[in-house]
């Protein structure tokens, strides 16, 4: 089934980014039943740990998962659509859902062994403390 635009206004589909947006969203929906979303992440560094937060709103601490391999810290799940019987003609569709995989390559020196991770109001903490030899440190000057 080819996919069809049709816009409201006298202006090129591609000249509007919402029109364009609309489109390839729904064209991704028609292609497949699963789709791959992406999640929002950042990762920083203190004295201290290295930090990756994520938005992961609507899901709960057990649709999540964290592992760790080879130095790549990987935080991976799925957004499950709720399932409706009711016919939806949709005039937006920002919430995304589908299946997602996000990989951190970690420093060296990152202690994963007491990694910690909380997930409060959809937003996931994840802190791994820095081994005591990664840690930066100042050296005295002894006076001669």
């Amino acid at each position: 089934m080819g996919l069809v635009l049709r816009s409201t206004n006298r202006e090129p589909w591609f000249m509007n980014p919402e029109a364009m947006h609309d489109w390839l969203w729904n064209a991704a929906q028609e292609e497949s039943d699963t789709t791959s979303i992406a999640m929002a992440a950042d990762m920083y560094e203190t004295d201290e740990a290295v930090g990756v937060e994520m938005f992961t709103a609507g899901l709960k601490p057990e649709e999540v998962v964290i592992s760790f391999a080879n130095g790549v810290l990987t935080v991976s799940g799925e957004r499950k659509q709720v399932e409706t019987n009711e016919k939806r003609n949709y005039y937006q569709r920002q919430i995304h859902y589908g299946s997602f995989s996000h990989s951190f390559t970690l420093p060296e020196g990152a202690d994963v062994e007491r990694a910690e991770a909380t997930l409060e109001n959809g937003h996931l903490k994840i802190t791994v403390p820095k081994s005591e030899a990664a840690k930066p440190r100042q050296i005295n000057i002894k006076a001669v």
